[in-house]
């Protein structure tokens, strides 16, 4: 069980590492230059799988890692990924990314209401 919680522990730290390193190269003056494409790229994947790693080790953590604020989490992710899937869906690659890393919190918000009893 404490494997789980430092598994989302590290993926969490990454995940807001990884945004606030995003968040500070496109405000300072390194974005003044043009953000190459590769550079986004690489970003977003990032970005996605590691808020697919942390949906996934919520959804098979232990049966007290369902509930609660993770779940919530998981449904947050999954509207935040969908969004991003309306807005950038022009982008074949990040279309993809997002669908495989939506993959995560559905199975944790189809495991929390399994636990529950209720189907979905």
């Amino acid at each position: 069980m404490a494997a789980w919680r430092w598994i989302n522990l590290l993926c969490g730290a990454l995940l807001v590492a990884a945004a606030l390193v995003v968040l500070i190269a496109l405000t300072t003056s390194y974005a003044t230059s043009t953000f190459e494409d590769v550079s986004l790229g690489a970003t977003w994947f990032f970005l996605f799988a590691l808020l697919g790693a942390l949906c996934i080790a919520n959804a098979a953590g232990p049966k007290d890692g369902r509930f609660g604020w993770l779940a919530a989490g998981n449904l947050l992710s999954l509207i935040i990924l969908l969004t991003l899937l309306v807005i950038g869906r022009e982008d074949k690659a990040a279309v993809l990314l997002i669908i495989l890393c939506c993959i995560g919190p559905l199975s944790g918000i189809f495991a929390f209401a399994a636990s529950r009893g209720k189907t979905c």
